[in-house]
C-alpha cells in the first residue's frame, strides 16, 4: 500500500463519525423507544423532550416507511383494510372531521359577536399526545376559528404519579390568570401503573386503583367546570402492543365511569376510530379520501395525518 493510500486521522474521525451519524439516523426509532421504556423521571423527561422532535421529523419524511412496512407485516397488518363506518353521531357529540358544512346566518352572527368581544381562548391540555402531532393539529385548526388556543402539555405525565408532576395543582396554575370557554384534555397514555398511595401499592386493574383515578381525575374536572362550561376528554386510541392495549383500555373505561354524569365534561373515545373493520390496531387509515399513516411506528403516537383523522 502506497503512503498516501493509508487514511490520515482526520480522514478515519469522519468516517466513523459520519459511520455514527447515519446509524444514529437509521435507528432513531430504536434510540426513541429505549428512551420510552426508562423509569419515569427528569432523565426519561430530558431524553423524550429531545427525541420527540428528531423521532417525528424521521416520520414526517418518511425515512421509517420501509421499515414501518416490514413492521406492519410481521406484526400482522399484511393488509391495508377500509376504515370501518362511524355510526352517526349524537347531536351533542364531537363532529368528526369531514367536509365542511357552509354555516348558517346564526353561526355568521355568532362568529362576529366573538370577534368584537376579542378571542376566547380554548386550553389545548395534555400528555405527549398534544406534544405531539395531534395538540398541533388542534391549535392548527383552532387558530383557524374567531378562538385563541393555548396549549398546556408535558411529555411523561399523567394522574398516576403526582409525586412527578402534579396535574391538580398545575390546572390551578393554569387557570390563574386565564379563562377558557372550552378545554380540550388527553391524559391517560402514561397512566398504565400502579399508583402508590398511603404508603401502599395500588395495582392497576383492580377496584381500589380505579376508585383513587376517578377520585383524581374528578378533583380536576370540577376545578376545570367553575372555570369552563364545556370540557372534551379524549380517550386514548387503541395501542399496537396487546399487554398495553388491555392496560389503556381499562384506563379509558375508568375515564368514561368517571366523567358520564357531568353536564359540563364530555368523555370522547377515539378507540372505533383507529381500528379496522375486524376491530384491529390499524396503521393505515383514509384521511380525506387518502390511505394515509395514522400511528407512529411506536404504536402510540399519532401521525399528523392521524391527527387530522380524530
Amino acid at each position: 500500500m502506497r503512503a498516501d493510500d493509508r487514511y490520515n486521522l482526520k480522514d478515519t474521525s469522519i468516517v466513523v463519525v459520519t459511520g455514527l451519524l447515519l446509524a444514529f439516523v437509521f435507528n432513531v426509532k430504536g434510540v426513541y423507544n429505549w428512551a420510552k421504556r426508562l423509569p419515569h423521571g427528569e432523565v426519561r423527561e430530558s431524553f423524550l423532550t429531545v427525541l420527540e422532535p428528531i423521532n417525528e421529523a424521521y416520520e414526517f419524511t418518511g425515512i421509517a416507511t420501509p421499515k414501518d412496512w416490514l413492521a406492519d407485516w410481521f406484526n400482522g397488518n399484511r393488509t391495508i383494510v377500509k376504515p370501518i363506518v362511524i355510526e352517526p353521531l349524537a347531536p351533542d357529540a364531537m363532529p368528526l372531521v369531514g367536509p365542511p358544512v357552509p354555516p348558517n346566518l346564526e353561526e355568521i352572527l355568532e362568529k362576529e359577536r366573538l370577534l368584537k368581544e376579542g378571542p376566547q381562548k380554548i386550553l389545548v391540555m395534555g400528555d405527549s399526545m398534544m406534544v405531539g402531532a395531534l395538540g398541533k393539529v388542534l391549535v392548527a385548526e383552532l387558530e383557524k376559528t374567531p378562538f385563541e388556543p393555548v396549549r398546556r402539555a408535558r411529555i411523561s405525565t399523567g394522574l398516576a404519579r403526582p409525586d412527578y408532576f402534579n396535574w391538580e395543582k398545575e390546572v390551578v396554575n393554569i387557570y390563574r390568570d386565564q379563562k377558557f370557554v372550552k378545554a380540550f384534555v388527553m391524559l391517560g397514555g402514561n397512566d398504565t401503573q400502579d399508583i402508590k398511595y398511603g404508603g401502599k401499592t395500588i395495582y392497576l386493574g383492580t377496584k381500589a386503583w380505579a376508585k383513587i383515578y376517578a377520585k383524581r381525575v374528578r378533583k380536576i374536572v370540577d376545578y376545570m367546570c367553575k372555570k369552563t362550561p364545556e370540557i372534551v376528554w379524549l380517550g386514548s386510541p387503541p395501542m399496537r402492543s396487546k399487554s398495553y392495549d388491555r392496560k389503556i383500555q381499562f384506563v379509558n373505561k375508568v375515564l368514561y365511569s368517571s366523567l358520564k354524569n357531568y353536564k359540563c365534561a364530555k368523555y370522547f373515545p377515539t378507540a372505533q376510530i383507529f381500528r379496522d373493520k375486524t376491530g384491529r390496531y390499524a396503521s393505515y387509515q383514509k384521511v380525506f379520501g387518502k390511505f394515509r399513516k395514522v400511528r407512529m411506528q411506536d404504536g402510540i403516537h399519532l401521525t399528523r395525518s392521524g391527527g387530522q383523522l380524530l
